[in-house]
C-alpha cells in the first residue's frame, strides 16, 4: 500500500471494498505500520483485513523472526493496540496457533 517513494498508492480515496494485508506488518517498524494503517483506511470503504502472527510465540519462529531483524516483536506487543488506534472497529480471529486475522472497519 506504499510505493517505493514512501508515498501511498495512486487510487482515489475510498477505491475499494476490500483491502488486504498478508504477513507484512510484522516486519515494519511502528511508524511504517502507522503509515500502512493509515493508507489502508483512505483506500477501503469500510473493510480492512490483515492477516498476521497473533500474541502467541514459538521459539523457532522467535529466532528466526530475531535474524531476519524486522519489528517482529513490537509488533506482537503492540501491532492490535496500534490498530485500534487507526480503526473504528478491530476484531482479532485467531486461525492458527500464531496466526490471526485482524478485521478493521474504517471510521
Amino acid at each position: 500500500m506504499i510505493g517505493s517513494d514512501g508515498k501511498g498508492l495512486n487510487f482515489p480515496d475510498a477505491s475499494f471494498d476490500l483491502v488486504l494485508s498478508s504477513y507484512v506488518l510484522h516486519g515494519l517498524s511502528s511508524e511504517l505500520r502507522q503509515s500502512i494503517y493509515a493508507e489502508a483506511g483512505r483506500l477501503s470503504r469500510s473493510q480492512i483485513l490483515f492477516c498476521d502472527y497473533n500474541q502467541k510465540r514459538w521459539l523457532l519462529t522467535d529466532f528466526i523472526e530475531w535474524a531476519e531483524d524486522g519489528d517482529y516483536f513490537g509488533f506482537i506487543r503492540q501491532g492490535e493496540r496500534e490498530m485500534r488506534n487507526y480503526f473504528a472497529e478491530v476484531h482479532r480471529v485467531d486461525v492458527g496457533p500464531q496466526s490471526a486475522l485482524y478485521h478493521c472497519i474504517v471510521q
